[in-house]
């Protein structure tokens, strides 16, 4: 049916994803508004996945304290609701996601050991269910933070489970690039040039795909703008 609660919010949810990947977080942003407005006055039942969804677009458009906001907003429609079975997959899911926000919010500013306690609370969802995206950017996130505070080996460990993911280049290839990038810097820092050498060509490698990608993207972006227009 047309212009349903549920088909307005779900017409602007998928705008704000397009633009989410396009890297328009402004954009994004917009839409998403939108699909917030709607859940809050009239579809309070899906409050609960909206908020979650909205820690993490804020959280990549590098709007920390609206991500806080909204990670505590889903934390609390989750476990105020009855009905939700706290063990189930979904529920992990659902955990992995808005703690890693969560993490990336401290992070952002700068909140290390905070971010540090829900990047770990993440990593154990992620891995309970085997989310290897989540996993990835988790072990990026608290790798970043050890190496800013000097611990390089600590940093170097949550970075190699990253690479003993199997196939993890190929199919996560923008979160791997900020891994091996990392792994390079600490390999120099400790002065082994062959591991860091081995490192920085895998991030070249991956450079390499992803600019093919994106040149494939900027034209489809182009397209969908003007089909927009119109």
């Amino acid at each position: 049916r047309i212009n349903t609660p549920f088909s307005r919010g779900y017409a602007n949810g998928l705008m704000s994803d397009a633009y989410l990947n396009f890297g328009e977080y402004k954009t994004s942003i917009f839409y998403w508004r939108k699909v917030i407005d709607i859940t809050e006055n009239e579809l309070p039942g899906e409050l609960t996945a909206v908020y979650g969804n909205s820690a993490i677009i804020f959280a990549r458009a590098k709007e920390y304290d609206s991500a806080l906001i909204y990670v505590k907003k889903a934390y609390r429609a989750l476990y105020e609701d009855s009905n939700v079975i706290h063990d189930s997959s979904a529920i992990k899911f659902f955990s992995s996601n808005i703690f890693e926000a969560w993490g990336e919010a401290f992070a952002g500013k700068q909140q290390y050991d905070s971010a540090l306690y829900y990047y770990h609370i993440s990593l154990h969802f992620s891995e309970s269910i085997d989310m290897r995206f989540n996993k990835i950017d988790d072990c990026n996130g608290i790798a970043d933070i050890y190496k800013k505070q000097g611990y390089n080996d600590s940093a170097i460990y949550y970075l190699k489970k990253v690479f003993a993911i199997n196939g993890v280049t190929k199919r996560y290839p923008i979160s791997v690039l900020k891994s091996a990038t990392l792994l390079a810097a600490l390999y120099e820092a400790k002065q082994q040039p062959d591991s860091s050498l081995k490192y920085m060509h895998i991030a070249s490698d991956i450079k390499d795909s992803v600019y093919s990608r994106d040149k494939t993207s900027a034209f489809q972006n182009i397209i969908f703008q003007q089909k927009e227009k119109e």
